[in-house]
């Protein structure tokens, strides 16, 4: 991991602490809602600026079904892997286990759909303290 991306996943890590609860769903990538965007941590981190600058950006899309739905993905990638494609811009995640790691509820976490914003900043904390040793 570059000091860049460590530092990046820091300030995504400083802006989830801050996301209210009614924003912040670990379980969905990003989509609207009454309360307005809600997301995880990497739906959210497509709404900083700085992650914008950087190609980060959600966008409105047709699914099999032609249904209207929500996608997180990076400038010049479409499809299922863009939000892996956006965590490896941004952070430099490489591989599955490191993106589950920080990025989706479930074993590799250790986190629950029903994680808080500050649940899955102090896991990404961790994660890039034991990367930066």
């Amino acid at each position: 991991m570059t000091k860049i991306h460590a530092k990046r996943l820091l300030k995504l890590a400083a802006f989830l602490e801050k996301v209210p609860k009614k924003n912040f769903d670990f379980a969905t990538f990003v989509e609207e809602r009454g309360c307005g965007t809600v997301g995880c941590a990497l739906g959210l981190a497509a709404t900083m600026p700085e992650f914008k600058r950087l190609g980060a950006k959600i966008e409105k899309r047709k699914d099999y079904y032609g249904d209207t739905e929500m996608y997180v993905t990076v400038s010049g990638c479409e499809g299922y892997e863009a939000p892996n494609e956006l965590a490896e811009v941004l952070f430099g995640i490489e591989g599955l286990h490191d993106f589950d790691r920080l990025f989706m509820p479930g074993p590799v976490s250790g986190l629950k759909p029903s994680a808080t914003g500050a649940e899955v900043a102090a896991n990404i904390r961790l994660f890039v303290e034991e990367r930066c040793r």
